[in-house]
């Protein structure tokens, strides 16, 4: 999920226009904004999960954040579905929706292939299923060279080279075991009942997005 912001400040403080891909999650912005007021962040609490982006704002450093979690689904008490990001890596756990390319479609993809814009029974199937869960299907994209998230890398493993197989099961695993990870730390919802006054799909068919 990538969503455009823009930054508007002091020229002491934003001394150029220029434009950034850093990673950056919603929970940076406290940090970083303090940061740049002029606080210190070694005065926020410890437990404080975002960073501070600032240096990246003013002199394009680096990004300090390199993983990111989209989202964690449980059922039971076990992970169902979820994403998560480290650096160019995304992983993605569970069924992708039938539209998902119609969100992820680019003009150049539209024009090279019009095809590879309509949805298909192989957007929901293939990838590696989990133990016991038939329904469910892992997708991982390098987003570096494939932002429009059209090339799951889990499929057809089996026709790459070793070095190819090993370096993509290697990030597949990693990417899994801090999902896996996040979702220990998952704590019980404090309201069981679902709340369908707080679903977009009561007011508009755009949904959560």
């Amino acid at each position: 999920m990538r969503v455009p912001t823009f930054l508007l400040g002091p020229r002491s403080i934003l001394k150029r226009r220029y434009t950034t891909n850093a990673l950056m999650h919603i929970s940076d912005w406290f940090p970083t904004l303090y940061s740049l007021a002029g606080g210190s962040v070694k005065d926020l609490p410890d437990d404080l999960t975002g960073y501070d982006l600032s240096e990246t704002i003013i002199r394009q450093a680096p990004s300090p954040r390199k993983e990111l979690v989209y989202n964690i689904q449980t059922k039971e008490g076990k992970l169902s579905s979820g994403a998560i990001r480290d650096t160019k890596w995304k992983l993605i756990m569970g069924m992708q929706g039938k539209n998902r390319n119609r969100w992820y479609c680019t003009m150049p993809l539209l024009q090279a292939n019009a095809s590879l814009c309509t949805p298909t029974k192989h957007d929901l199937v293939q990838a590696m299923p989990v133990k016991g869960r038939s329904q469910t299907t892992f997708s991982l994209f390098d987003l570096e060279s494939d932002p429009s998230e059209g090339n799951n890398l889990l499929v057809g493993l089996h026709n790459r080279n070793h070095s190819e197989q090993h370096s993509i099961l290697q990030t597949f695993q990693h990417l899994q075991g801090r999902l896996q990870h996040y979702q220990s730390l998952v704590k019980s919802s404090v309201r069981k009942k679902v709340m369908k006054e707080g679903d977009p799909w009561q007011y508009s068919k755009l949904g959560w997005c």
